[in-house]
Order: C-alpha cells, then sequence, then structure tokens
C-alpha cells in the first residue's frame, strides 16, 4: 500500500495560476481515491477471509471430534484455528475499516 502525500502547500497557497492549483487539486484527490480504495479493498479481503476461517473452523470441529482415530492435535487444530481468526477480526476490527 502506497501512503499518500500531502498536496503541495506552495503550489496551492502561493501560486497565482488557478489551472495549475486546480491540477494540484485534481492530482491530489486522485492519489487520495486511489489510496482510500486500496485500503478499503484490503480491509474486505481480510473480514471476509477470517470470516470464513471461523466458520470453517467451527463446522468442522465437531466432524473431527466424531472421528476418533484421529490424532488429539488434528481434531483441536479447526477449533483453535476459527478461534485466533474471530480474535484477530474483533481485535483489528476489519468490518469497521471496511465499512
Amino acid at each position: 500500500m502506497r501512503k499518500t502525500k500531502p498536496i503541495d502547500a506552495k503550489l496551492t497557497h502561493s501560486s497565482p495560476d488557478l489551472d495549475a492549483r486546480r491540477e494540484a487539486v485534481l492530482r491530489n484527490y486522485e492519489e487520495l481515491r486511489e489510496f482510500y480504495q486500496g485500503q478499503t479493498t484490503f480491509y474486505g479481503r481480510m473480514f471476509i477471509g477470517l470470516q470464513v476461517a471461523t466458520l470453517t473452523g467451527s463446522a468442522l470441529t465437531p466432524i473431527l471430534l466424531l472421528m476418533t482415530n484421529l490424532p488429539k492435535v488434528w481434531q483441536a487444530l479447526p477449533s483453535a484455528i476459527g478461534g485466533l481468526a474471530a480474535a484477530v477480526n474483533g481485535a483489528f476490527r476489519y468490518r469497521q475499516e471496511w465499512a
């Protein structure tokens, strides 16, 4: 992700050339729009990915617990991954950032 840079203050405050000022404002707008669109995409993907991991881990846990021939680690792993994904999603609040 690329951080945006502030608009060139010298150009906007001291330049009498309206076209140059307009160009600087439009360029800054485009950079900010691209930046926030990238942030929105990132947060949306993180939220959905962590939700899928949480739901998958929750759904697989009872199925794997019924398989008595599996090692205990494999039976507990989906639950642990699901819990971790839910905790990360809650701690970083990706849904709120996405919205």
